[in-house]
This record gives structure tokens, C-alpha cells and sequence, in this order.
């Protein structure tokens, strides 16, 4: 697709009409640039595949498990709950 791309970039200069070929080569610059950042945010964030995320010092384990969000009784009175793990906030 990209060679397909650059090489109608390259007939439209041909046929003297920079400013689309210009637009044609502008935007495939933006999408390398933008797959090259989003790589390198995914390999900074992520580790062991994409099983644990880590931030500083910290790492999570990535779960893909449907979660629900639950109020329960606590010591007489309500938290949320987030189902699967041990996060509680109380109301």
C-alpha cells in the first residue's frame, strides 16, 4: 500500500501537481511517524507481551476478564467494588 502510495506521489509530480503529491508524501510521513510512537509507548508501557503494564517502579498484570462494578455492605456501610480484584471505595 505504501509503495502503491508513493508511487502515485511520484506520477502526480509528473503531471506537475506538487501540492497533491506533497499532501500524498505529508500524510504517509504523519502515519509512520504516528506507528513509530505508538510502538515505542507500547514497548516503554508494556512488558512480557502485553500481560503487565508498568508504571515507575510499579508493574500491574493485565487481565482481559469482563469486570462489573458492585456496591456492597462493609462494617456497616456501603463500598463499591470492582469484581476480581481487592479494590473498595466507600460510598
Amino acid at each position: 500500500m505504501v509503495e502503491r502510495l508513493r508511487a502515485l506521489s511520484s506520477r502526480l509530480r509528473g503531471l506537475d501537481d506538487a501540492v497533491r503529491a506533497d499532501e500524498i508524501d505529508g500524510r504517509l510521513t504523519a502515519a509512520r511517524q504516528e506507528a513509530a510512537r505508538t510502538l515505542r509507548d507500547r514497548r516503554d508501557l508494556f512488558e512480557d507481551g502485553a500481560e503487565v503494564i508498568r508504571l515507575g517502579g510499579h508493574r500491574f498484570s493485565v487481565t482481559t476478564e469482563p469486570f462489573e462494578l458492585t456496591v456492597v455492605p462493609r462494617d456497616g456501610h456501603l463500598e463499591l467494588a470492582v469484581t476480581g480484584t481487592d479494590f473498595r471505595q466507600p460510598l
